[in-house]
């Protein structure tokens, strides 16, 4: 979901892709399709097409060449970071990309909606839409060497 939400927002705002975007698990099964969910979801809030998605596992190659990684949860971070030591300075919570401080519990994971309703893949997508809008808007801050 979250590949297709930034793929979505980068086009928005700059009309094409100003850089490649990747998604890989920690525990990905390779290959597997988007859920349904996701799917009916990303299409029916944002008119985006996954059915080509399949899934990948996060690999040295994959770390080794990104300029910033972006992770859901403190655990996806923490295990990136005992495998990958070297990766530490690229690697950032999708919740760090807010316009403003947070009140309230500082609650910094995104919860994975699998296996869970309909519903819940709704607010997940609205969840993650609003921190990825932020992350596009402060990108050329992020990464320079890909907007000169």
């Amino acid at each position: 979901m979250a590949e297709a939400l930034l793929k979505y927002y980068l086009a928005l705002e700059y009309g094409e892709l100003p850089l490649e975007v990747k998604s890989a698990g920690i525990s990905a099964v390779e290959g597997m399709e988007a859920t349904t969910e996701t799917r009916r979801v990303l299409q029916q809030e944002k008119g985006i097409d996954v059915s080509d998605h399949r899934s990948r596992e996060i690999t040295c190659e994959l770390v080794s060449a990104a300029n910033l990684i972006v992770v859901m949860t403190e655990r996806h971070k923490n295990n990136l970071l005992r495998k990958y030591p070297e990766a530490g300075g690229k690697i950032r919570l999708l919740k760090e990309f807010k316009k403003a401080p947070e009140t309230g519990s500082p609650i910094r994971d995104v919860e994975d909606p699998f296996g869970q309703d309909l519903q819940k893949y709704r607010q997940t997508l609205e969840e993650i839409s609003g921190y990825i809008e932020n992350m596009v808007l402060d990108l050329e801050n992020i990464l320079p060497e890909n907007f000169k």
